[in-house]
């Protein structure tokens, strides 16, 4: 159930939260698992929870040592939304702006790494060719954050400024199914 076309989405184990995101509605969707499940439905048609996750937020990524989802959309930074505050049960902390910090421009969906507790975020800048059907992907930098040090509860060690540089990392070619 959410408001606007789904995107991505992400579980936490720490809220017992779903959280999907809608480009459209320029929110992050809170379904609560406990009620709204494969055996249980009740809780499907409820009211749709959303919570900010910066504009147009598109990837997700969950983080169970720290409680924290990230997440990114158009732009150039990566919201952290504290799922004990604002997930399953608790809704109290999902009006309230998310705490984010800064990468490079267009950032993918994360990845986060849990024996290293790192997150990591391709910077990518998209360039439709001139050819039809050819889009060129061209990998801007890689963000690497610890979330021990940067997460919802405590941002002491997000960067405050983009990555240095902007040489290509990587290339790819995808072409549109015909």
């Amino acid at each position: 159930p959410t408001d606007a076309p789904a995107g991505d989405i992400a579980v936490s184990q720490a809220s017992g939260a779903l959280y999907v995101t809608s480009t459209d509605a320029g929110a992050v969707t809170i379904i609560s698992r406990d009620t709204c499940n494969a055996l249980r439905t009740a809780g499907c048609s409820g009211p749709v929870r959303a919570a900010g996750g910066g504009p147009y937020p598109s990837g997700l990524a969950a983080d169970p040592a720290s409680g924290t989802l990230y997440v990114t959309g158009d732009g150039v930074a990566v919201s952290m939304i504290r799922a004990a505050a604002c997930g399953g049960a608790s809704v109290s902390g999902c009006g309230q702006a998310p705490a984010s910090f800064p990468v490079g421009t267009s950032p993918a969906p994360p990845l986060i790494e849990a024996p290293t507790r790192t997150l990591n975020v391709l910077n990518t800048r998209a360039r439709l060719s001139n050819r039809a059907g050819i889009l060129s992907i061209t990998a801007g930098s890689l963000s690497l954050i610890s979330t021990a040090t940067c997460n919802a509860a405590s941002t002491a060690g997000c960067p405050r400024r983009s990555p240095a540089g902007t040489d290509p990392m990587a290339w790819a070619q995808w072409r549109s199914p015909d």
